[in-house]
């Protein structure tokens, strides 16, 4: 079994993009979520306290995961850019040896 994967550039850029734009609606939505707290003035306090525990640990958490995710878009991206890159250059090496190799032949 081999630790290699053969992902085309394109799919790993689109991935990449795929991430950054989840990561940009999760930033979004934090906001939404904690302006439902307090809404109603009848909140005991045992469940306000409850209400900001979790909230509390949530925003950590899923701060946590869109850092995650916004690093996964990027590093997909960059990994599309520096193997695109690569492959260029390879390609532009074996050119130039094959056009050697023909004038000698």
């Amino acid at each position: 079994m081999s630790d290699n994967i053969r992902v085309p550039i394109e799919q790993l850029r689109e991935i990449g993009t795929k991430f950054k734009a989840m990561k940009a609606e999760l930033d979004g939505t934090e906001k939404s979520a904690t302006e439902l707290h307090g809404v109603d003035d009848n909140d005991g306090y045992r469940v306000c306290v409850a209400i900001d525990v979790f909230l509390d640990e949530w925003r950590h958490s899923r701060r946590v995961l869109n850092r995650n995710i916004g690093a996964l878009g990027e590093l997909s991206g960059n990994i599309a850019n520096v193997t695109a890159k690569f492959n260029s250059e390879v390609a532009g090496s074996l050119h130039k040896a094959a056009g050697k190799m023909r004038s000698h032949g």
